[in-house]
């Protein structure tokens, strides 16, 4: 990403930020939402489309009530939750989030068998992106965005949600 890319550098505690154009976030000060409700994407979807820096497009279809696949076998999103976790796999990178999800929890991401463990950085009341506005958004430093209800929606990288069904 380049410098046009931003909307604002921020700095905070000796470490810059960036706020990327396509992705506007609003936070009230002294209150983040806690996600205790299902994290993952809802029952009603039935399509996620997804541009990434790799391929121009993917469309995700539903192949049963907690996965999506592609025609390529390597790329899908599957998902589940239980009494302590909400769990999301996109692509093969893990991710599994500890219940209640708020800022400062716990995020571990495993990538070709390597554990990482991150925190939420914020909960944004609102994110807006190509594919619409989301509520309660997680984001997580290295990863990206995540919607309850929807899963991935945009990193800095390129990725992103541009359009569900």
């Amino acid at each position: 990403m380049t410098e046009n890319d931003m909307t604002a550098w921020i700095e905070i505690d000796g470490e810059v930020y960036s706020v990327p154009k396509q992705a506007l976030a609003t936070i009230r000060p002294n209150e983040s939402p806690i996600i205790t409700t299902s994290f993952l994407p809802n029952d009603t979807l039935q399509q996620l489309v997804y541009q990434n820096y790799r391929t121009p497009t993917s469309v995700y279809k539903k192949t049963t009530n907690n996965r999506f696949e592609t025609q390529n076998v390597y790329k899908f999103i599957d998902y589940h939750e239980t009494e302590k976790t909400f769990n999301y796999e996109m692509d093969g990178i893990k991710y599994i989030f500890e219940k209640p999800v708020t800022e400062g929890s716990k995020v571990t991401s495993i990538v070709s068998g390597m554990e990482q463990e991150e925190l939420v950085r914020a909960i944004h009341y609102t994110v807006t992106t190509e594919a619409g506005t989301f509520n309660n958004v997680v984001e997580i430093p290295f990863s990206g965005f995540f919607a309850p209800g929807y899963g991935f929606i945009y990193n800095h990288y390129g990725n992103q949600l541009m359009s569900y069904e």
